[in-house]
């Protein structure tokens, strides 16, 4: 399963946040947690894409739990 989410807002530079950021750190975690990966695009003035990635298969087994 994949998710795509944009926006076409000011954008940021992702290698001036902080690594102590709780926002995208958790984000990034949570997919990890679930076998997933999370991609994060975006520069000043452009904008932002997060792209979220997890196999159906994982999150199945995590439901049944």
């Amino acid at each position: 399963m994949m998710f795509t989410i944009t926006d076409n807002g000011c954008g940021f530079d992702p290698a001036a946040v902080s690594s102590q950021s709780m926002g995208l750190r958790s984000m990034k975690e949570r997919m990890e947690s679930i076998g997933g990966t999370l991609l994060l695009r975006s520069s000043s003035g452009q904008g932002t894409v997060i792209v979220a990635c997890y196999p159906l298969a994982e999150n199945a087994k995590m439901q049944e739990k």
